[in-house]
């Protein structure tokens, strides 16, 4: 596998210096390089910042201008210069660019090690755009100066990998896991070689094994590193409903059964994210390894930290096909949560009619079932208040659920809260998002 890899030679390595040095006179003659040369004899400022920082480096990398970064370049334009939000030439042609123009500014001494305000890396943003021959571009640059590291994380702990992963990025997820394994398979023969050269020590071999053991972080392999809110690379694939990239990380034995912060199981959030093709793959699966070695946990009614399951997330939410599914699989539809609330309580409260009609379907016996204020499923979908124009309580009781019909939650606060842990966001989503926020505030009457 690690031999499908194809970064070029180290002593390719030239093909980042084969330029004119910067300030050394003016190679090229096209109309936009005589232009560049005319504007600064004439005492335009080369670094000149626009209202947003950005310099005419930054458009020249921006829009793959070639022959205008380099005239900018010989006439001494600063080729690390920064944008409002952090962003360097390099880092806007890795979103923006092509690969001549990363290597031009590789090759003026553009400084890959960067990154933006958030903390990403050029190895975080060709990931998340798919820009794969960048990407290796880049990784073959990182290494040959012995400065790539697997694990830089950006102000959210994201590694690369979990950047492609949540992109569906297939190819780039198969990249950097591949890369993760050779760089993995060099530690242990590096580990063996120090190893062999001590022999004669037993006591320091040991000490060896044990100190490496200890350090985690030294390992390059990231499959399961997590993110501040605990997502694994598995776990961010599977939100996008990803299915190649939750393949190809399950291939390369991706734990099936981690948990984000909350509690949340893979199956759990490929249910609360209407992710149907993955997670279908997913109980498939669960379902093999049941029948091979009946080792596995029952991750369809695994409970969060707050005793929900992923039934009690898709009725409440109203996705149907996917509560069809879970039930195909197992799925209990009796279970409470920490309000002693059932599926059907979750569905009434919220106002989802089908999920209602089919949870009964199932069993008749759910509408008799009170929570822990002594109210039935009939209770709940008399506070329902979706006919007003206010933020409806109904659905407030949400995924976690909300003590009384008096509360209301801080609608700019709710909403900045779940843009900042999930970036975009609709109405279900933030509902189930909403206990852990109260206040007197509601929304304005046209935010629906």
């Amino acid at each position: 596998m690690e031999g499908n890899l194809s970064f070029p030679a180290s002593s390719t390595s030239l093909q980042f210096m084969d330029l004119p040095t910067p300030c050394s006179g003016f190679a090229t003659t096209n109309n936009t390089t005589a232009i560049v040369n005319t504007l600064v004899r004439h005492g335009a400022n080369v670094d000149a910042a626009d209202a947003y920082g950005l310099t005419p480096l930054h458009y020249a990398a921006m829009k793959g201008n070639q022959q205008a970064a380099q005239a900018l370049l010989m006439n001494c334009a600063t080729v690390n210069s920064k944008g409002v939000k952090g962003m360097t030439p390099l880092l806007t042609a890795c979103v923006h660019g092509s690969d001549d123009i990363v290597r031009l500014l590789l090759s003026s001494g553009a400084d890959w090690s960067t990154t933006d305000s958030r903390m990403n890396s050029v190895y975080h943003i060709t990931a998340m755009n798919e820009r794969n021959n960048t990407l290796k571009l880049l990784l073959q640059y990182g290494m040959l100066f012995s400065g790539y590291d697997p694990r830089l994380r950006d102000d959210d702990m994201q590694l690369p990998l979990h950047e492609a992963a949540s992109k569906n990025r297939a190819h780039v997820v198969e990249l950097l896991v591949k890369l993760a394994k050779v760089m993995f398979l060099s530690v242990i023969r590096h580990l063996d070689i120090i190893k062999a050269h001590i022999s004669i020590i037993p006591d320091v071999i040991n000490l060896v094994d044990v100190r490496l053991l200890e350090r985690k972080s030294f390992w390059p392999d990231t499959i399961e590193d997590k993110t501040d809110y605990g997502m694994t690379p598995l776990l961010s694939a599977v939100c996008s409903d990803a299915l190649e990239v939750v393949k190809i990380l399950i291939g390369q034995n991706a734990d099936i059964c981690a948990t984000d912060n909350d509690g949340r199981t893979a199956i759990f959030i490929g249910a609360k994210f209407n992710a149907i093709k993955v997670l279908r793959y997913l109980l498939d699966l669960c379902r093999q390894k049941d029948c091979e070695s009946g080792s596995i946990p029952d991750l369809v009614n695994h409970p969060d930290h707050n005793q929900m399951t992923a039934m009690h997330v898709v009725c409440n939410n109203g996705y149907i096909e996917v509560s069809k599914l879970l039930h195909e699989y197992g799925a209990s539809i009796d279970t409470l949560n920490e309000e002693e609330e059932t599926p059907l309580h979750l569905a009434a409260a919220s106002g989802e009619t089908v999920s209602v009609r089919q949870l009964l379907d199932w069993d008749k016996r759910l509408v008799l079932l009170r929570n822990e204020d002594a109210d039935t499923p009939l209770h709940l979908a008399a506070k329902n208040e979706m006919g007003h124009d206010t933020f409806p309580f109904g659905e407030c009781r949400g995924m976690f659920g909300i003590a009384d019909e008096r509360r209301r939650l801080p609608w700019k606060s709710l909403t900045d809260s779940v843009a900042a842990n999930y970036g975009t966001w609709d109405r279900r989503r933030t509902l189930a998002l909403a206990r852990p926020l109260a206040g007197l505030i509601e929304p304005p009457s046209n935010t629906y």
